[in-house]
C-alpha cells in the first residue's frame, strides 16, 4: 500500500500479464566485482472516491539502480538507502508519477525480507506530484508491500 498525503492507493496488480509491471529487479553492478544492484517498480491504483483536484490518477513509484556491495539476494534483506534531496534524486532519476514523471525530494527505502520470490519493501519520504505549480507541490508517503522478485534473478543469485 502506498499513503500520499493521507490517502492510501493499493498495489496494482495491471500489466503482469503483458510483462510490464511491479518488479523488485536484481542486476550485477557495474563495477565487475560480482556484487549486485537493486532497483524496483511499483504501480498502485487509487479506491473508489473523489479527492478534488488532487491525486486523480494512478501514481507509481521508479527507484533506479542502487548498488548493495552484496553478492547473494540474501544479503540485500535488512538493507537500507537513502537520497537526501531533489537534485540527487533527479540526477538517480527516481521518479514518482502522478501527472508526470517527478523526482523526490527525499526518500528511504528497506528492503525488509526477501522470501518465497516476493520482496516486502518500505519507504518513506517526500514526492513532488506537482512541479508545474508554483511552488511546486509536495506530499509526504508511505509504501509497504510485496513485490515480485524478476524471476530471471532467483537461481543466478541464489535466490
Amino acid at each position: 500500500m502506498l499513503t500520499l498525503d493521507g490517502v492510501a492507493f493499493q498495489l496494482s496488480d495491471d500489466g503482469e500479464e503483458e510483462g510490464w509491471g511491479n518488479g523488485f529487479y536484481v542486476t550485477e553492478s557495474d563495477k565487475d566485482d560480482g556484487t549486485l544492484d537493486i532497483s524496483l517498480e511499483a504501480y498502485f491504483t487509487r479506491p473508489p472516491g473523489r479527492y478534488g483536484d488532487r491525486f486523480h490518477d494512478d501514481p507509481s513509484i521508479s527507484l533506479s539502480p542502487m548498488p548493495t556491495g552484496k553478492k547473494k539476494l540474501a544479503e540485500v534483506a535488512g538493507m537500507t538507502f537513502e537520497v537526501g534531496s531533489l537534485k540527487e534524486a533527479d540526477e538517480r532519476e527516481d521518479t514518482f508519477y502522478m501527472f508526470e514523471h517527478e523526482p523526490f525530494e527525499n526518500y528511504k527505502l528497506t528492503v525488509a525480507e526477501i522470501k518465497d520470490g516476493k520482496a516486502r519493501i518500505k519507504c518513506s519520504g517526500t514526492a513532488v506530484w506537482d512541479s508545474d505549480a508554483r511552488p511546486h507541490r509536495t506530499a509526504g508517503f508511505e509504501v509497504e508491500c510485496l513485490l515480485p522478485v524478476a524471476k530471471e534473478d532467483w537461481e543466478k543469485y541464489g535466490f
